[in-house]
């Protein structure tokens, strides 16, 4: 049976990207908008993998692993499997992500 289980709000120390990789992939070899993919480590406790970079008509921004299984509908087409819920967090993410990945893009 599926059901969401609500709690009372407790305060939490901030999640924070303690360790990023990224994997730009090469010149030519990019699959539609995905441009590389990423992991993302928080807190040194929490790992996040499949985190692809994206290239859109705004620049690059990141997005999400979503569930495979996942058929769609039109209010919900991708779902991802997990994201942040808050926007600090989610931005925290993102320039982290970006900035490594364009360190290992000049490296490699």
């Amino acid at each position: 049976m599926q059901g969401t289980v609500e709690t009372e709000a407790k305060e939490y120390a901030p999640l924070e990207v303690s360790r990023v990789q990224a994997y730009p992939f090469k010149e030519g070899n990019a699959v539609g908008h995905v441009v590389g993919i990423a992991t993302v480590e928080l807190n040194g406790q929490f790992l996040v993998r499949g985190i692809r970079v994206m290239s859109g008509d705004n620049g690059r921004f990141v997005a999400f692993p979503a569930d495979p299984f996942w058929h769609g509908t039109d209010d919900e087409p991708h779902r991802s499997v997990c994201c942040p819920t808050s926007v600090g967090l989610r931005e925290r993410i993102e320039a982290a992500v970006l900035a490594e990945f364009d360190r290992e893009g000049k490296e490699g």
